[in-house]
């Protein structure tokens, strides 16, 4: 969690202290700075330990830059982290938020030690271990066992099976027992923390336009409550989500070790909250800055490639999606 918290700072919102978040944006660097080295070395044909040997340096480069430049922040970070331990009252949104971190452990851990088997294993885990055990990317056929003459772009460009395997050469662990066990508990952890910064985002902003309580509650406690409520509801969803294979239960409790299961349940929720964010700087209510945003996005996107192709058609048609929208806010605003 060190080096992904390192990666994270320098990304991150400048405002933002939470250490869950921070280490969120962490792992969407790591995957952004391995899709930009390993492409090049699956279109060269290189090996996957000349290419786990750049990654390692080029993340431990990274790591130093940034506790080089921002150790102020880091200090701010533990600051009030340790703060906010210090204020924590009895109260309603303290109570749901104990419920919902123990079942988002509980899932984490359900995850973890009970294997879900799928169909895919036969490519995606088979393309992890075909590399981790020979070295070479793109070269066995995981269906056929022959040797590949052509792989299809999508593969190339897609590689998220050889980020497990390149996981694996550096921590020793099997690609299987990787993907069966450490990656979907980790994606849990990941796919809660990016929903909880959308609903906070989104039910936060609701919140600030009513100037009293509801009932007896006020309105801090309101806006406090609120997104630790939702994350309740949203995790009994995902408990009892699990009825289709294409639905968001399925896709973070039985096939997160998947690009696309990381792509939907962990990345797409961060470029939701993304694309908010931007919407209110079009509209003069965010003071961030342009440059860091768009770097956000930027890394957003390459993590997204890296995870499933999926993502090419799917982020221009949710950008354009919120393009119409707040544009059309933009005009309606300016000649009103």
């Amino acid at each position: 969690m060190i080096v992904p918290y390192c990666l994270g700072r320098m990304v991150a919102d400048r405002e933002t202290h939470a250490i869950p978040v921070i280490i969120l944006w962490g792992y969407c660097c790591l995957w952004a700075v391995f899709e930009i080295l390993a492409v090049p070395c699956i279109f060269y044909k290189r090996t996957l330990v000349e290419l786990v040997r750049i990654y390692g340096v080029a993340v431990a480069a990274l790591s130093f830059a940034a506790v080089l430049f921002f150790r102020e922040k880091m200090k701010e970070d533990f600051a009030s982290w340790k703060q906010g331990f210090s204020k924590i009252r009895l109260s309603m949104a303290g109570f749901f938020a104990v419920i919902d971190v123990f079942l988002i452990l509980a899932q984490a851990a359900f995850v973890f030690l009970y294997m879900h088997e799928d169909a895919d294993d036969s490519e995606y885990v088979v393309m992890a271990n075909d590399a981790w055990e020979r070295g070479g990317m793109l070269i066995t056929n995981p269906y056929t066992g022959f040797k590949w003459e052509n792989a299809t772009l999508k593969r190339m460009i897609s590689p998220f099976s050889f980020w497990i395997a390149a996981v694996s050469k550096i921590t020793g662990i099997s690609p299987a027992r990787l993907s069966h066990a450490w990656i979907p508990a980790l994606m849990v952890l990941l796919g809660y923390v990016a929903v909880f910064v959308a609903l906070q985002l989104i039910l936060s902003r609701s919140w600030e336009k009513k100037e009293e309580g509801y009932r007896w509650l006020t309105q801090e406690t309101t806006k406090n409550l609120a997104p630790w409520l939702a994350i309740f509801f949203f995790s009994l969803l995902v408990i009892f989500g699990g009825t289709t294979t294409r639905s968001y239960g399925s896709m973070l409790l039985l096939r997160a070790w998947q690009g696309k299961a990381v792509f939907c349940a962990v990345l797409l929720p961060l470029i939701l909250s993304e694309m908010i964010l931007w919407g209110e700087r079009l509209m003069g209510q965010e003071q961030d800055s342009w440059i860091a945003a768009l770097i956000r996005f930027l890394i957003l996107c390459l993590a997204s490639l890296l995870a499933t192709g999926m993502s090419i058609p799917m982020i221009p048609l949710l950008a354009g999606a919120f393009g119409v929208v707040y544009g059309c806010e933009w005009i309606l605003r300016r000649f009103r």
